[in-house]
This record gives structure tokens, C-alpha cells and sequence, in this order.
């Protein structure tokens, strides 16, 4: 079980930085470190009272400078993203001299880690991955699950991915952007497959830029 705190809450304000979530338990995991490096460091010991070396790894939910604007800050964590993401993440990073893979930078240099094609990916212990729409129910009447099909590995590669953790809130789901804030929610999830398929998995959750809340 992981205990959770909103280091950052993000907002919709242009250029505004994404919601940056703290989970505390087998280790310490931040998702999304969206202030810049002193910013966020400030308001990791200001709200936790932990610097950035305590923290083991960090999870980037989005490719976006308002999701990992504080990542240079932490060298000694391992840094982790989904495929969709690995891609724009590492040429963004790679403009910054942070993170090359056909030599040495100046910077410094990080190896991101994909967080896997699988369904369902135990991340670190007791964090899991999941990817989004990866099973398909043909639309047949009265076809039951059963019939259902999973996506290739090559379609998963492109589909969206949230983290789901054990807290005393309950399943709480991480899901960066899918779900920008509550009155996003609010607005869309009953038409939206993706928002129906987190309501069915969650609780609580945290989205990309606004408070944690219930469901």
C-alpha cells in the first residue's frame, strides 16, 4: 500500500504545470515532477519534508515540459514512461542534453525505461500499469466477455496507460491527461470508453491538472 500526497496541483492556465503526486511506500515514486528544478524541490520538502534524493523513481504520465519540467532535479532515481510516450520523451529530453542514445552527452545521461506492452504491468512493487482499450468485445448481440479480444502488441504500443495503486483512499488512478480535472470528468465520462474504463478500475483519482477526488 502506498500513501499519497499532491505535491503540486496542477492547473488549465496556459503553460500551467501538470499535478505532481507523491506515493510513499515500498519506496518513494513521484509522478509527474511539472515545476522547475528548485520549485519543485522546494515543494517536495515544503509538503513531505523529503529531499530529492529519497526518491527512487519518477514517472512521467505525458511528453509534455508542464508534466517533467523538474526531472533534471532528480539524477539518482530511475525514470520510467509508457511506450506512447518514450518516443517524444527522449527527443525532448535529448534537445535538453539530458537523456542520448548515440553518445555522451555534456549533461547528464539517463536511460528511460518503457513501462511494458503487457495489459496489466507491475511497475514497481505494489504499482501497476495498466494499458487502456486493450480488449476489444466484438459488438454482437449477446456476445458475452468471454468473446472479447485482446489487441497485438503492436496496437498496444500505441494505447493510453494510467497507474493504479493500493491506498488508504482505496484504488487510486493516476491518469496524467485522460482526465484533465473533476469537471472534466464530470462532463465527459459518460460518453468517453476510456473515463468508463478508469471509473470501473478506481476510487479516487488523480488527474493531470487539478485535485485527487473521488468516484
Amino acid at each position: 500500500m502506498y500513501d499519497l500526497q499532491i505535491i503540486n496541483r496542477g492547473t488549465l492556465a496556459p503553460q500551467g504545470p501538470a499535478t505532481s503526486t507523491l506515493l510513499r511506500g515500498f519506496c518513494n515514486i513521484l509522478v509527474d515532477p511539472s515545476l522547475p528544478p528548485a520549485e519543485m524541490e522546494e515543494a517536495l520538502r515544503q509538503h513531505s519534508g523529503l529531499r530529492y534524493q529519497d526518491i527512487a523513481a519518477v514517472y512521467i504520465t505525458r511528453a509534455s515540459v508542464q508534466h517533467y519540467a523538474g526531472l533534471p532535479l532528480f539524477t539518482r532515481s530511475r525514470w520510467f514512461t509508457s511506450p506512447p510516450e518514450l518516443e517524444a520523451l527522449s527527443q525532448a529530453l535529448d534537445a535538453l542534453g539530458l537523456f542520448n542514445r548515440s553518445k555522451e552527452p555534456l549533461g547528464l545521461r539517463k536511460q528511460l525505461e518503457p513501462s511494458g506492452p503487457n495489459t496489466s504491468t507491475e511497475l514497481i512493487a505494489g504499482l501497476r500499469v495498466l494499458t487502456l482499450g486493450a480488449r476489444k468485445t466484438p459488438s454482437v448481440p449477446g456476445a458475452h466477455e468471454a468473446h472479447s479480444t485482446l489487441a497485438t502488441p503492436e496496437a498496444q504500443d500505441h494505447l493510453p496507460r494510467i497507474l493504479l495503486v493500493t491506498s488508504p483512499q482505496g484504488q487510486v488512478c493516476l491518469c496524467g491527461d485522460l482526465i484533465l480535472n473533476q469537471d472534466h470528468y464530470t462532463q465527459a465520462h459518460h460518453k468517453n470508453p476510456i473515463m468508463q474504463e478508469i471509473a470501473s478500475l478506481a476510487d479516487f483519482i488523480v488527474p493531470g491538472h487539478g485535485d485527487g477526488f473521488n468516484i
